[in-house]
């Protein structure tokens, strides 16, 4: 029979098919049967969907210490994460800031030695301001900060028209700053960002019209 994959399942698309066409004389119990393939059907083709989408945002975290990725690490606790064969990642960390003014605490750790730093959502702080807006994936009138840091100089304003690859943001990082451009001509709608704001990577920064 023809098949096809669903979640973790393979179900004869026949049969699935099959499920709403009705049965004479059919019982309670055969009833409930066959609502239950169906409901698990569904269930399962959520998961893989879910499943899809976490990935996607988070990568495979299936190479993580269970412990690490169930309760954290503790300061100054280092880990190992073996990406493939003969690739693997010296993670320890470091610290954390106090919350920001958008619910964000800034986390400080090592990566192979080297100083690291990146901004995450703190659950249980309560944020003195709305969390900055991301940018949306392939949106080309979407300008976004390529890492995390802090505003140095923007140079744009509402209703100002740019050109493709003109500077409309400087982000400055470990004393090192950072030019960020339009990709498409547009007309500025939006600046979101002031100077000596703090910003993470993909947070938007310019809306073109």
């Amino acid at each position: 029979p023809r098949c096809r994959r669903l979640g973790l399942r393979v179900l004869d698309e026949y049969a699935l098919a099959a499920l709403d066409d009705p049965v004479p004389h059919a019982t309670a119990e055969l009833v409930a049967v066959r609502r239950e393939i169906a409901g698990r059907a569904g269930a399962l083709e959520i998961d893989r969907l879910a499943f899809a989408h976490q990935l996607q945002r988070f990568g495979d975290v299936a190479q993580l210490p269970t412990m690490a990725f169930f309760y954290g690490l503790e300061s100054g606790q280092e880990i190992s994460i073996d990406l493939e064969v003969g690739k693997t990642l010296i993670v320890r960390y470091v610290t954390r800031s106090e919350p920001h003014e958008d619910g964000t605490r800034t986390v400080f750790f090592e990566l192979n030695g080297q100083p690291r730093e990146i901004r995450v959502v703190d659950r249980t702080a309560t944020p003195s301001r709305p969390p900055q807006r991301r940018i949306e994936p392939g949106n080309p009138r979407h300008i976004g900060a390529p890492m995390p840091g802090t505003v140095a100089t923007v140079a744009v304003m509402v209703g100002q028209k740019v050109a493709r690859g003109d500077v409309v943001v400087t982000l400055e990082s470990m004393k090192m700053q950072t030019a960020v451009r339009a990709e498409t001509d547009g007309q500025v709608s939006e600046v979101l960002v002031r100077v000596s704001s703090q910003v993470d990577a993909k947070d938007l920064l310019v809306v073109l019209a």
